[in-house]
């Protein structure tokens, strides 16, 4: 079930811009609207979600909420033991989730990557704390540039197009009325990848040097796009790829 959504118009442009299969760079939403964020684009999109994030103990709480909300989470990170992540993998497998949260430095485990190419269906990757790609910010780690080699791996695996469960415009018009946006700002250059899932990277407001380091980081597939501002002398916070 949808919850009862009341967005301001910005929000709800990420969201229709995101069900719509677009390349998102974004504010992160505040609180229980992140939880609220994640429960929408679990019910409305078809496949998984896998959200990267540095902080267990923050995946940790969003995804008991989220359960509680009748939508089946699970976590990875890498101090799992061999035995667990087995058990996991199983799981993910068997298709019992429709949100994995991970720690980035999951990635380095073997074989884990080609895993989720060939044994899942994404419909989006969330990447959090996305200034965590730049050396020019306080949260950098390099265990984040995982995240840009999967990414990689998923635009040149030969069966990524057969095993990607990317949105459409029909899982956007599924969406309640309160998210879809009043004006559609979305831009022209908003960018769609044929190969991979659309990608939501979340950071707070920062220099552009740090929103450019993020666009290296992970628009790969279109390294001739420029990469939008979040600086304050913008007119909203988000910006669409």
């Amino acid at each position: 079930m949808l919850p009862s959504l009341s967005l301001p118009p910005e929000q709800a442009q990420i969201l229709y811009a995101v069900l719509s299969g677009r390349d998102v760079l974004a504010m992160p939403p505040l609180g229980e609207l992140r939880t609220l964020y994640y429960q929408v684009l679990a019910t409305l999109l078809p496949g998984v979600l896998l959200i990267f994030s540095p902080f267990i103990e923050r995946m940790k709480n969003e995804l008991v909420a989220l359960e509680m909300q009748g939508i089946s989470a699970t976590m990875l990170h890498s101090g799992l033991s061999d035995y667990a992540l087995a058990a996991q993998k199983e799981r993910i497998r068997r298709k019992h989730f429709q949100i994995i949260f991970l720690s980035p430095g999951i990635l380095e485990r073997p074989g884990i990557r080609s895993f989720f190419i060939t044994s899942t269906e994404i419909s989006l990757i969330v990447v959090d704390e996305a200034h965590c790609f730049s050396m020019h910010a306080p949260g950098f780690r390099p265990t984040y540039f995982q995240i840009p080699k999967f990414l990689e791996e998923l635009v040149r695996s030969s069966t990524a197009s057969s095993v990607l469960h990317t949105p459409s415009p029909a899982s956007a018009e599924r969406a309640p009325a309160s998210v879809h946006p009043r004006t559609h700002a979305i831009t022209s250059s908003a960018l769609k990848s044929p190969v991979r899932p659309p990608v939501l990277a979340l950071t707070l407001p920062t220099t552009r040097q740090v929103e450019q380091d993020i666009g290296r980081a992970l628009w790969l597939p279109h390294p001739s796009q420029s990469v939008p501002s979040l600086s304050q002398d913008t007119k909203s916070p988000e910006a669409l790829l």
